[in-house]
Parts: structure tokens; sequence; C-alpha cells
């Protein structure tokens, strides 16, 4: 069982993310954005967590700016670092810091491949195109 947080600002979108994982047999804690993720992970602490499921975009930032500060705050690697988008990962974003993502996964995302991520509990999980 893997310990996860998920990040979303549509409140929908983390209710169904929340229920697959939790749904998989995972403990899943829930912040609705980036302001209250920032809060969640300075009192649980980055090292927590296994994974963390973010949306990249959000009304008070984006997933890469949680990254960052995870990453100064953490192991460079853990906990594995899922992005979700509504748009196709193509080149739309163009950041540095996308080396640092475990996996991409657009929107709407499988129970199936939810859970097939977290089974893997991998940093190398291949990235999606």
């Amino acid at each position: 069982m893997s310990h996860i947080l998920t990040v979303d600002d549509d409140a929908v979108s983390l209710a169904l993310l929340t229920h697959m994982l939790k749904g998989g047999g995972h403990s899943v804690v829930k912040a609705h954005g980036l302001l209250e993720a920032r809060e969640v992970l300075s009192v649980e602490g980055v090292d927590a967590f296994d994974f963390v499921f973010s949306d990249y975009s959000m009304r008070h930032g984006n997933g890469l700016e949680l990254l960052r500060d995870m990453r100064r705050h953490g192991v460079a690697d853990r906990p594995a670092f899922v992005l979700l988008t509504g748009f196709a990962m193509g080149g739309e974003i163009c950041d540095p810091r996308l080396e640092q993502v475990a996996a991409f996964l657009t929107k709407p995302v499988s129970c199936a491949e939810l859970l097939r991520l977290v089974g893997e509990n991998d940093v190398d999980v291949p990235v999606a195109a």
C-alpha cells in the first residue's frame, strides 16, 4: 500500500482520482489546489508520501511549481511525481523540470492505469507520449 497525495483544484477530478486510488487499497491525502498541497507537505513532510499525483494547471499556479517546492525540501527523486493534465502532452508544456516527472497522464485517467502505475512503485516509470 502506498501513501499518496492527490492535488487538483477541480473538486470532481480530485474526488474521482482519490476514489480510484483508495479503491486500490492505498492511503490517500487530498489537497484542493497548490496552496493546500503546500500546506499538507509542510505539515506531513515531503518524505511522508510515496507518490504525488498533481494536476498541471491550477488557479494558484501549476503542478511543476509544486514539484520545485518538493525537491527543495526532499530527496531528488522521491516521492514519485505524476503530472496529470487535460491537455495532450505533446510539446505544449516546455519546462526543464519535466525531466523530474515520473509519469504524465492525460485526463480522463482510467482506474486500471492509475493502479498499474502505483503498483509498479518505481520512479523510472516510462513517460507516456
